[in-house]
């Protein structure tokens, strides 16, 4: 059985390294979203009970795989639960537990807090996982740069590049996306499988492609021509470039998405079509507890548990909207009124007697 992306990819990609590499605009979003729809498809088709994918958006753009498949979403404006980027590990273990595909949206997080967030994930994942999982790493020269710009950029890339280059034999694979190959650290890039490459203009950006396509050991007269091919690539076109794993080196054109595709840009004049979309509901079971530290992911739990995002807690545990909450003590609305009514009146008998 094979993945259907425009071209057939075989499914031992969950464990392989990819690298979708494209100038802004010119779809590597798109095409990470059909080969998400392809993982997940194949995953319920076979009703696989060991591989899962999972998806780390810093830029809210892969949302939309939820209006036909079942995948959980952590964070921005359509997850299940808000993210807290101190819990890295704390999710890397829910998911290798419960065998969850999951989505974290970190769009609305500041980057520092994103790298700490995947950095934690990534190792507590690289530890304790020993089936097929694919990770889908958006923007990732953002986590992986060639050039550390701070301390946790060290720690992050770090990580990265645990899984590129040791993950496989754990079954760990990844896809790393990015918009300028230039600024992607080139050892986690020389280590993918196989790669699409979609148009690419930049000096920078297609010197580093020209070097990546060296690899294959096409003569110099071949490598410009590929490089002249990239340069005029329309949107769906890009480079299948596999000498190794897949032995191929062609143009493809990637099949149409039929989820929707969160990354698009606005258009002028035109209504939003996110409005729209309608995501499948999920019925979330025992995670609550699981990320309460109250019960391991497999024990059952009772009715009523769903994900709320203003916290970890079972519905009916939600404080009423007139409850503030101060350590361990609860303060009405109307407690902090009298109070308040209170200390205004002793201050004005201060006033009339100094």
């Amino acid at each position: 059985m094979s993945l259907q992306v425009g071209t057939e990819i075989p499914v031992g990609l969950f464990n392989k390294r990819l690298a979708i590499l494209a100038m802004q605009g010119a779809g590597k979003t798109y095409t990470a979203g059909v080969f998400e729809e392809e993982m997940l498809d194949y995953m319920l088709e076979t009703n696989n009970n060991n591989a899962k994918l999972l998806i780390i958006d810093p830029v809210g753009a892969h949302w939309g795989i939820r209006e036909k498949f079942p995948i959980h979403i952590v964070g921005g404006d359509h997850g299940d639960i808000e993210i807290d980027y101190q819990s890295g590990r704390l999710f890397a273990r829910l998911v290798s537990d419960g065998n969850l595909s999951m989505l974290f949206d970190l769009s609305k997080i500041d980057q520092e807090e994103s790298l700490i967030f995947t950095t934690d994930f990534l190792n507590e994942l690289f530890k304790i996982t020993n089936s097929p999982t694919h990770i889908i790493l958006e923007e990732a020269d953002m986590f992986a740069p060639q050039r550390n710009i701070s301390k946790q950029h060290k720690f992050s890339n770090a990580a990265v590049d645990s899984i590129v280059r040791r993950g496989r034999g754990r079954g760990l694979g990844m896809t790393m996306i990015t918009q300028r190959p230039a600024v992607l650290n080139k050892n986690v890039l020389s280590q993918v499988d196989a790669s699409i490459i979609h148009n690419i203009n930049g000096r920078n950006d297609l010197k580093v492609i020209e070097e990546y396509l060296e690899q294959s050991g096409k003569d110099p007269k071949e490598i410009k021509e590929l490089i002249s091919k990239i340069m005029g690539f329309q949107k769906g076109q890009g480079l299948l470039f596999s000498p190794g794993w897949l032995k191929r080196i062609e143009v493809i054109n990637i099949r149409k998405r039929f989820t929707y595709h969160a990354g698009a840009e606005p258009e002028l004049g035109k209504a939003d079509p996110a409005r729209h979309v309608k995501l499948i509901e999920l019925t979330l079971g025992p995670i609550i507890p699981f990320l309460n530290g109250e019960i391991p992911y497999n024990q059952e739990v009772e009715e009523g548990t769903h994900i709320r995002k203003n916290g970890w807690m079972k519905e009916e545990e939600v404080p009423e909207i007139t409850e503030y909450h101060f350590g361990n003590k609860k303060k009405t609305l109307r407690s902090l009124g009298v109070l308040t009514i209170g200390i205004l009146f002793l201050w004005s008998i201060i006033t009339i007697l100094s």
